[in-house]
């Protein structure tokens, strides 16, 4: 429950990485419609589909480059926004104890 805090508080980067990771995860969905095609105009010399086979192998090198670079530049923003988040709360928290509280506890307690 703590850490929807984090969450919560970087919402637009939660929802973006949440939304191109499903967008990423459509990739091995159009990989095996282009190989359907490209299977077929190999095997069954359906070479009157080679343009489209073409066309869907490009866009699916485009979608594939985009939504890959996308991601991953999502997944980092949003993690170096949850590690500066709960880093800053982490050294408030332990700036604003006092001496005595701080040593009452050993190093190794949870």
């Amino acid at each position: 429950m703590r850490m929807c805090r984090y969450i919560l508080r970087n919402k637009k980067y939660f929802i973006g990485t949440l939304c191109t990771s499903l967008f990423a995860g459509v990739v091995p969905l159009f990989l095996a419609y282009v190989i359907q095609l490209i299977s077929d105009v190999a095997f069954n010399n359906h070479f009157e589909k080679a343009g489209t086979c073409l066309f869907a192998s490009v866009l699916f090198l485009i979608y594939t480059l985009m939504m890959t670079s996308i991601n991953s530049i999502m997944k980092s923003t949003y993690r170096k926004k949850l590690k500066t988040d709960l880093g800053e709360d982490l050294y408030s928290s332990l700036m604003n104890q006092s001496y005595s509280t701080f040593k009452k506890e050993k190093i190794g307690n949870p």
